[in-house]
């Protein structure tokens, strides 16, 4: 059973990526490992903001050809996603005063979240978005998932093992090349999650 996970940036300059994370971007350090063969250096840490944490790692030697390919994908936006409650709009101007390299000025998605996007010191994409409380172009009674709708009224009547419910959702899934199972997994669990979600509205 997985437990927690966190994003893994493997780095040039750990301290430098520290120095980055904390005071332009406002996260606290909250590991680090310090190297002391032959000379003291930080060779990982971790930084944390909410229950956003970014793993900061050196690369080893063995590690090294990996890594020219890990710094060839920054530019193809490999880097960090993190979600916001809210305050993003605050969170921007933060990054914009401390000099942060904003790569997308704050907008609109076409979901009608505020977001932007920034760059750290080594090339790797920071895409900021705040979390979507519902949308004024989205009907509230209708859920949605792979492109097709359920009603509040229809959902709540879904049994978890019902077929003739969820299996338009699944094939679907299955045409864009999930495995039926995975795509079954996928479609009970959020008819779950849903069905708890629209009985608390």
């Amino acid at each position: 059973m997985f437990k927690v996970g966190k994003t893994l940036v493997v780095v040039e300059s750990v301290e430098k990526a520290i120095k980055f994370y904390t005071e332009r971007l406002g996260f606290a350090l909250h590991d680090v490992v310090i190297q002391r063969d032959g000379e003291f250096f930080i060779s990982a840490a971790d930084v944390k903001k909410g229950n956003v944490i970014v793993a900061l790692k050196s690369p080893a030697i063995e590690e090294l050809a990996e890594f020219g390919m890990v710094k060839r994908c920054s530019g193809r936006s490999a880097g960090v996603f993190v979600e916001l409650n809210k305050g993003i709009e605050k969170y921007f101007q933060r990054c914009k005063k401390k000099s942060v390299p904003i790569v997308s000025e704050l907008a609109k998605n076409s979901m009608g979240q505020w977001w932007f996007s920034a760059r750290d010191p080594f090339g790797l994409k920071l895409v900021f978005v705040e979390k979507l409380i519902g949308s004024p172009s989205v009907d509230p009674s209708i859920f949605n998932v792979a492109g097709l709708g359920l009603s509040r009224e229809k959902l709540l009547t879904i049994d978890q093992k019902s077929k003739l419910a969820i299996d338009p959702m699944v094939e679907v899934l299955k045409d864009l090349g999930l495995l039926r199972r995975v795509s079954q997994k996928f479609v009970r669990t959020w008819v779950k999650q849903v069905k708890t979600a629209a009985k608390n509205k």
